[in-house]
């Protein structure tokens, strides 16, 4: 049985250690004999079922029925097909998305329609997502936590189709609520025995990481809180993880960074010596592995 710690910790460790990026909304709208498949990719997915009703499988299997006001989240998105009738032969859904303006896409007519959207997560979190999160999270229209969902999924999607100011920071905190939300629905988070929070050696690691990001932890002594051997540590953390302990502290500490950054207009010679770089110019490569662009870059297109 899952204590109410692990839960809220596992929970603690998602929302404080997932880095989101790029976000777009999306819409599809279908009617008549009607099947998508969809690859695969790093992201976040949440849908709603606005209209009527339709199945999903992930390779030909999991088969399940979506109806009208039900909502489902994937995550580090698997290949998945959408359908009106599943022994049909799929077309590309992903090759109309990508040609669709606005993202929007109508496919033989309107009488199912669902609408969400996609959130890229950063390429050093997707194993840490693949491990912690179901890849397919249902909650039903009759489930009590569904009106919730179904609010802050509209706040999302007014958000993503609104250039407002701090939109990047509100968007974070919504996926967070509707991620949490979500999972409380659903029991196989729940009862998932092999997350990082339900090892108290994982997550004693992952704790003393949040709370001191900055700080020159070597293995040994993660180890040593945790009350086992250098190597059993490691062997462990990188089953459950997906990394290195020092390869997600640096991760963290580049998170850390960019909140300076974006929240608190820091500079980035500080912000870099806080976080423990020697050098700015160490820092700035860092960045740049890790988010793709500059802190400074990266710190303006935020805003």
């Amino acid at each position: 049985m899952i204590s109410a710690r692990s839960s809220n910790q596992r929970f603690d460790t998602l929302c404080g250690a997932l880095t989101v990026g790029d976000a777009a909304s999306a819409r599809l709208e279908a009617g008549g004999a009607w099947a998508l498949d969809f690859a695969a990719k790093p992201q976040l997915k949440f849908n709603i079922v606005e209209r009527g009703g339709c199945w999903i499988s992930f390779a030909g299997k999991t088969l399940r029925r979506l109806d009208e006001g039900d909502a489902f989240l994937l995550a580090d998105a698997p290949a998945f097909t959408l359908a009106s009738d599943v022994s049909l032969e799929a077309a590309n859904g992903s090759a109309l998305f990508a040609a669709a303006p606005a993202g929007v896409v109508r496919y033989g007519g309107d009488s199912v329609a669902l609408v969400g959207g996609t959130f890229h997560v950063a390429d050093a979190d997707a194993a840490f997502v693949r491990i912690t999160v179901p890849a397919f999270v249902h909650v039903a229209a009759t489930d009590k936590a569904s009106t919730n969902v179904r609010n802050i999924h509209a706040l999302l999607l007014d958000e993503l189709a609104n250039a407002r100011p701090g939109a990047s920071l509100v968007l974070g905190r919504l996926l967070d609520v509707l991620l949490v939300l979500m999972l409380r629905a659903n029991s196989a988070f729940e009862q998932r025995g092999s997350a990082p929070a339900d090892d108290p050696r994982v997550s004693r690691a992952l704790e003393l990481i949040q709370h001191e990001p900055t700080r020159a932890w070597t293995v040994a002594e993660f180890a040593a809180a945790a009350g086992c051997s250098r190597s059993a540590f490691a062997s462990r953390f990188v089953e459950l993880v997906g990394v290195s302990p020092i390869a997600y502290l640096r991760r963290r500490r580049m998170h850390v960074a960019r909140e300076a950054l974006r929240r608190h207009g820091e500079t980035v010679a500080s912000v870099a010596e806080n976080v423990g770089f020697a050098s700015e110019s160490a820092f700035r490569h860092a960045y740049q592995r890790a988010f793709g662009c500059g802190p400074r870059a990266k710190a303006s297109h935020d805003e």
